[in-house]
């Protein structure tokens, strides 16, 4: 996952999520379903992990990468496991990244989010650092929260007034499909040639090899998540799911 934008309301501990996973075209995937532990996610069919998951007890995960020139962080264990281990497990978000504090050198750099059904955390190992989110607008590309990236930038500030209007889901996917690169001379320095500093400086990921493999939109309150996926093929779409479930607590 490389672009996740979040709105977080914490007395209500609603939340909506727009987000990019980019990857090779070749990796294969699985379109977001409910699997066998409960979780309601698209599958990377490679390792078996989760790059962004919900489960009807209201937890959330996401993972990004992290491209970072000063890392020395290279663990080989798959990063969708952190969203897989989180989710099915009962420990708060804080206590889950008080562990991977521990475990942080076993995976290559990651961001992570995490919501518990009660409080918004996000962690980041090459910083070894984690916030507590409030209510506000968060943006995660691939560097740590925030970081003020062309794309980041352009995301945001698009996003925040869709959703104060109550956009539909379909105006919110539309953001994550723009193509337009970032200007030369905004790109960042990650230890990556500039050319591929430009190819990767967009919304919508598309070159040869690699991509914007799927667009998630997530949506949650106090009794429900609608959740949409629509998946990409080189660029083009191709499937597209949707579901609106109410969450446990509603169903006692």
């Amino acid at each position: 996952m490389c672009l996740i934008q979040l709105a977080f309301h914490e007395e209500t501990k609603s939340y909506t999520v727009i987000a990019n996973r980019d990857e090779f075209t070749n990796r294969p995937a699985i379109a977001a379903h409910y699997w066998d532990n409960g979780l309601f996610a698209g599958q990377d069919a490679q390792a078996g992990g989760a790059w962004l998951a919900v489960t009807k007890d209201r937890r959330f995960a996401a993972v990004t990468n992290v491209r970072h020139p000063q890392s020395r962080i290279l663990g080989d264990r798959s990063r969708g496991e952190l969203v897989t281990k989180f989710l099915t497990s009962d420990v708060r978000a804080r206590d889950f990244i008080d562990v991977l504090k521990e475990e942080r050198e076993l995976y290559g750099g990651f961001n992570i989010l995490l919501f518990d059904g009660d409080e918004f955390y996000h962690y980041n190992n090459i910083f070894n650092d984690m916030t507590k989110l409030a209510t506000g607008y968060y943006t995660l590309c691939n560097d740590t929260l925030g970081t003020p990236w062309p794309k980041v930038v352009r995301v945001r500030e698009q996003f925040i007034p869709l959703y104060k209007s109550d956009a539909a889901p379909e105006a919110f996917i539309r953001l994550m499909q723009q193509p337009e690169r970032a200007p030369i001379d905004q790109l960042p320095a990650t230890g990556i040639p500039l050319e591929m500093e430009e190819k990767l400086s967009s919304i919508f990921i598309a070159f040869e090899g690699y991509g914007t493999r799927c667009t998630t939109y997530i949506r949650s309150d106090e009794q429900h998540f609608t959740f949409i996926e629509q998946t990409y093929d080189n660029g083009q779409p191709t499937t597209y799911v949707e579901e609106k479930t109410l969450f446990a607590t509603c169903l006692l």
